[in-house]
């Protein structure tokens, strides 16, 4: 829940109560009103007929006397009641978005808890070292991954299949190696499919890029390769 959220409905709760104390107040003024006038009228200007009714013209003075106040008082219970009423449902559409704001960050930290445990590489590109070998070097912004090896190349280059990345930490300030080259890799292109083991000891992949700039692009977790030549594309220039 959004702090908000919070405040615009205790806001509102707030509102709504100053509405219902207001309508208290109005009746309890016309009823201090009604009966001010009453007793002048009994005391003041008609003293003597007051004294010279009978026990049933007393009832009936006393029944005509309480009539508008009834009638007043029902007035400002069902106001009061409708301002309840509002007052329920606001607190229930706040327990609604309560809800729902609950599901959603449970949602969220599922998810957090699955890809975060993963390592995601940005920031790659090959490095020339001697002997014409490229070392392909990535910033680490998720979870340490072990035993970084290629396990499919479907790329125009020739990679060097036996090289190993024991560690790659987190990392996202430090650029760590992720893969290495054989001689020779200039304007080479192609998915590549990248294994290791995450801090479950488990097996996963990654799917990769190389762009003919000597750039690797990861996919999410989970995503496989994009086959079709439009979506790549699309891919590539929403990513750079």
């Amino acid at each position: 829940m959004s702090r908000r959220s919070g405040e615009s409905v205790e806001h509102t709760t707030d509102e709504i109560s100053e509405v219902s104390k207001g309508a208290m107040r109005i009746g309890k003024a016309l009823t201090v009103v009604w009966l001010i006038f009453i007793g002048v009228l009994v005391f003041c200007v008609y003293p003597e007929k007051w004294k010279a009714l009978d026990p049933n013209e007393l009832g009936d003075f006393i029944a005509g006397v309480s009539a508008p106040l009834a009638f007043l008082w029902l007035v400002v219970g069902i106001w009061q009641q409708g301002e309840d009423l509002k007052i329920q449902r606001a607190d229930l559409r706040h327990g609604m978005k309560m809800t729902r704001d609950i599901a959603e960050t449970a949602r969220a930290q599922h998810e957090l808890d699955v890809g975060g445990a993963q390592p995601r590489f940005s920031g790659c590109y090959a490095r020339q070292r001697a002997g014409n070998v490229w070392i392909f070097e990535c910033f680490n912004a998720g979870a340490t991954a072990h035993n970084v090896r290629v396990i499919e190349n479907r790329s125009t280059a020739s990679l060097d299949e036996q090289w190993r990345a024991s560690k790659i930490p987190h990392s996202p300030d430090r650029m760590y190696p992720v893969m290495k080259s054989a001689p020779g890799l200039p304007s080479k292109t192609g998915w590549i499919r990248l294994g290791y083991m995450d801090q479950s000891q488990a097996n996963q992949q990654v799917w990769a890029y190389l762009t003919d700039d000597r750039h690797l692009h990861f996919r999410e977790y989970g995503e496989g390769p994009l086959d079709d030549e439009s979506e790549l594309q699309q891919w590539l220039a929403e990513i750079r």
